[in-house]
C-alpha cells in the first residue's frame, strides 16, 4: 500500500516485493490496492454524522484518466486538521453535481463556515445549502471565499492592466490604488466605488478595470482573511503528487478507490496501522 501510494506502479510494487523475497504479482497489489481503497472510503463515509466541523474547505483537481484527458475532482477537508473529509469524482463546472455534494457535507458535517475560491458552482451551491440550513435546522452557515485565491486572481489582473496601460496614466493611477486595498482589507465600498465610477462601459482597459473593482466591491465581503490553504495542501499530498507520477487511471474504480486510500494515509502522516485497512 505504502509503494503504491508514494508513486510506483503495480508492476514496480510487484517488482520491489520480489527483490525483498515476497512472492507477489502485479494482479494481487492490484486486488489489494482496490480492497484497502474500499475499507478507506468507508472508514471516510463511517464519519458522516458524527463529527461536526467548524470550517470546511472545498476545492477541485483534475486527475488523468488513461486516454480519456483529465476528469474532476472534489475533496472537502477539515480547515481545523487537514482531514480529507469526503473526496468525489465531480466536475466544479457541474453545478447540480456541486451542489449535491455541498448538501452532503454540510448534513454530514454541520459546518459553521464552508470556504471555496470564486467559482461560481460554488456560491450557488452553498447559498442554496445555508437557506436549508436555516429553514430547517436554525442554523447559520457562512460562505467565506479564501483571501490568497482572491488577492492573487484580483492582484494578477491588476498589475496587467497597470503594464498595458503606460498610455493612460490615471488608468494606470487606479490600478494601482486597488492593487494597495487588495493588501490592507476590508475594502471601503465607497473607495471601491470612487475609483472604478466614472469609468464608461466599454471592452478596453477601462472597462477590465471597472471590472475587478466591482468583483472587490460585491464578492469582498465574503473575504474574511481565512484562506483555503490546507485544503490545497491535503490535496497536494493525499494524491496530487501520486497522480503527476502517473499517465492516468485505466479505470475509475481504480481511481476512486486511491483518492479515498491516498486520502487515508494523508489523514494518519504520523503513524498508524495498515492492520486497519484490512480489518
Amino acid at each position: 500500500m505504502v509503494l503504491y501510494a508514494l508513486g510506483l506502479s503495480y508492476r514496480k510494487v510487484e517488482m520491489v516485493l520480489r527483490a525483498l523475497g515476497v512472492r507477489s504479482s502485479d494482479t494481487s497489489v492490484l486486488r489489494d490496492v482496490k480492497a484497502a481503497g474500499e475499507k478507506a472510503r468507508s472508514a471516510h463515509k463511517a464519519l458522516k454524522g458524527k463529527v461536526r466541523v467548524k470550517g470546511i474547505g472545498l476545492d477541485g483537481k483534475g486527475v488523468p484518466m488513461a486516454g480519456e484527458g483529465s476528469e474532476g475532482v472534489i475533496a472537502a477537508v477539515n480547515l481545523d486538521t487537514g482531514e480529507v473529509l469526503l473526496v468525489e469524482a465531480i466536475e466544479e463546472t457541474d453545478e447540480e453535481a456541486v451542489k449535491a455534494f455541498v448538501l452532503e457535507v454540510v448534513e454530514a458535517f454541520a459546518p459553521e463556515a464552508i470556504v471555496t475560491d470564486e467559482a461560481e458552482s460554488y456560491a450557488s451551491a452553498v447559498a442554496d445549502a445555508a437557506a436549508r440550513e436555516e429553514e430547517e435546522a436554525g442554523r447559520t452557515l457562512a460562505h467565506h471565499l479564501c483571501a490568497v485565491h482572491f488577492r492573487r486572481s484580483k492582484g494578477r489582473r491588476l498589475r496587467d492592466i497597470a503594464e498595458q496601460a503606460l498610455a493612460h496614466p490615471l488608468l494606470a493611477m487606479e490600478a494601482r490604488a486597488l492593487r494597495a486595498l487588495l493588501r490592507s482589507p476590508p475594502w471601503g465600498g465607497n473607495s471601491i466605488a470612487g475609483i472604478g465610477g466614472h469609468l464608461l462601459p466599454g471592452r478596453g482597459l477601462a472597462y477590465r478595470l471597472r471590472r475587478v473593482a466591482l468583483d472587490m466591491w460585491e464578492k469582498g465581503v465574503k473575504v474574511s482573511g481565512e484562506t483555503n490553504n490546507a485544503t490545497e495542501r491535503a490535496i497536494g499530498c493525499a494524491f496530487k503528487l501520486r497522480v503527476k507520477s502517473m499517465r492516468g487511471f485505466k479505470k475509475r474504480v481504480s481511481r476512486d478507490c486511491f483518492l479515498y486510500l491516498g486520502s487515508w494515509f494523508y489523514a494518519h502522516r504520523d503513524g498508524a496501522s495498515l492492520a486497519a485497512l484490512f480489518s
